[in-house]
């Protein structure tokens, strides 16, 4: 949360965030990920999460396994692909 509030005051072009909502309870998360959105609208947000909810409001996600790219694309489009990772984990 800290690293949050550091990004929160000093807004960049470019935002990393690392798991940055993974020990908040899911109402929590929803509260940070709405003012994330509003604070970086200008921003490029890699965001790298485990939660599924977390990037379900991106413009394009990336599946990773073992390190390695599998599929990316929008959140939508993979949600609706059956042979998807993406969608076999929704």
């Amino acid at each position: 949360m800290i690293s949050v509030c550091r990004a929160l005051i000093r807004p960049n072009k470019i935002v990393v965030l690392d798991e940055a909502t993974a020990s908040v309870d899911l109402k929590a998360e929803r509260s940070i990920q709405e003012m994330l959105k509003k604070v970086f609208e200008k921003s490029t947000v890699f965001t790298i999460a485990h939660r599924v909810n977390t990037v379900l409001s991106c413009h394009k996600i990336m599946v990773l396994d073992g390190g390695k790219i599998i599929e990316s694309g929008s959140p939508k489009e993979l949600s609706e692909d059956p042979e998807s990772e993406f969608y076999q984990i929704i």
